[in-house]
């Protein structure tokens, strides 16, 4: 009888082992295995001769995308991202086992990029439980599919701000009550995936209340579940942060320090000639040189327990830089130096390096909106500094 190692609650991150274990049948049988997508057409089709132990995420992770973003524009404080029909049932993935062509076993999973560190999936292996059931899937605790912690207490700066996304999987009331005055909002969540938008939540609390709150408890179907606490920001001039895919394959953002030091690079210069009929010369011609861009710059003064949340960033696949430009640009974040005490007792700075992931050869100035050229009308919904 086939089994899948470790995996518990029905779901898995594709970043982690989905281990397909097929014992010994008899002398000479055949195992052919099948991995469907939530369509039915077909991902991955093999055959072996047991024992045969395979690991399935490679083949998983090439066929699922990643957790849509908040739509641009959204004011709903809990909004649905991924409903559990349409584009969820794309992250369905069945996998089938037949020998000598008869059906043997077959595997339902619910697939989502991403994953947790070796050291957490081998604990959860060891308790017999999956970071889905142990936590994802869990609200007598934090739910969110978030890095700025894993305890109750989800503590973030006014200037990182990001929504918090979450798995739904039936009936579930959401219940956001602000501890300073005591005003509470209830949100049903359909199934799927959700995100609490915590900027459209404070928004929603000032509309009604004329109140912008900073603490909040959440509970599920009236259970506590965590407590969200945002931080006040320094005053500042400039607003840079880099908005990054976390370990579980949602955005979030880290603010920077207002430094940001940008040097433009330029290509080598490439010569050639041209030959002129009319005086049959022949003069040197500079080619169009690409010109792209690197930067510095520092993070916030980091807690402790906030370190973890850099380390987050600097393994991200997706990574773009918020300030500087109308839209986000994408970039490429290292650091030459993370040493820090193993008991660091006191919050740290850290330097990055930036480097922007694309290069040109025409750099024009970058526009905000395609009609960025045009006289705005006197009373436009765009807000421009100079009187139109």
């Amino acid at each position: 009888m086939a089994t899948l190692q470790n995996i518990y609650s029905g779901y898995v991150f594709s970043g982690n082992p989905v281990i397909l274990d097929i014992p010994a049948g008899r002398t000479g049988t055949t195992v052919n295995y099948i991995v469907s997508g939530g369509s039915g057409h077909t991902v991955f089709e093999g055959h072996a001769m047991p024992p045969i132990s395979l690991n399935l995420a490679d083949v998983i992770d090439a066929a699922v995308d990643f957790i849509p973003d908040v739509p641009e524009g959204n004011t709903l404080p809990v909004v649905n991202v991924l409903d559990n029909t349409g584009d969820f049932s794309s992250r369905y993935f069945v996998i089938y086992v037949t020998q000598d062509n008869t059906p043997d076993d077959s595997f339902t999973l619910v697939a989502f990029p991403g994953g947790v560190s070796t050291q957490n999936f081998r604990r959860y292996a060891a308790e017999k439980t999956d970071v889905f059931q142990a936590r994802l899937l869990n609200h007598s605790g934090n739910f969110f599919m978030t890095n700025y912690s894993d305890d109750w207490l989800i503590v973030m700066r006014e200037t990182e701000i990001s929504p918090l996304y979450f798995i739904s999987e039936g009936e579930m009331i959401i219940e956001v009550r602000d501890l300073l005055m005591g005003y509470s909002e209830e949100f049903e969540c359909d199934p799927g995936v959700n995100a609490l938008d915590v900027a459209m939540l404070r928004r929603r609390f000032y509309e009604l209340h004329r109140f912008l709150p900073a603490q909040f408890d959440v509970m599920v179907n009236g259970i506590f579940s965590c407590r969200i606490l945002i931080r006040e920001s320094e005053p500042r001039t400039a607003d840079y942060r880099l908005i990054f895919r976390n370990s579980f394959g949602v955005k979030e953002r880290m603010e920077l320090s207002q430094d940001l030091e940008i040097s433009p690079e330029a290509g080598e210069k490439e010569i050639s000639t041209r030959y002129d009929p009319a005086t049959d010369t022949s003069a040197a011609v500079a080619m169009r040189t690409p010109v792209g861009m690197k930067a510095t710059a520092h993070t916030p003064v980091l807690d402790p327990g906030e370190i973890s949340r850099l380390f987050d960033l600097l393994s991200s696949e997706d990574v773009w830089l918020e300030g500087i430009a109308p839209q986000p640009l994408k970039v490429i974040v290292t650091a030459d130096e993370l040493s820090f005490p193993a008991l660091l007792n006191e919050p740290k700075i850290f330097t990055i390096n930036i480097e922007f992931a694309e290069t040109t050869d025409f750099p024009t100035p970058m526009m905000s909106t395609t009609s960025a050229g045009q006289r705005p009308r006197r009373f436009s919904d765009t807000f421009d500094i100079r009187f139109s």
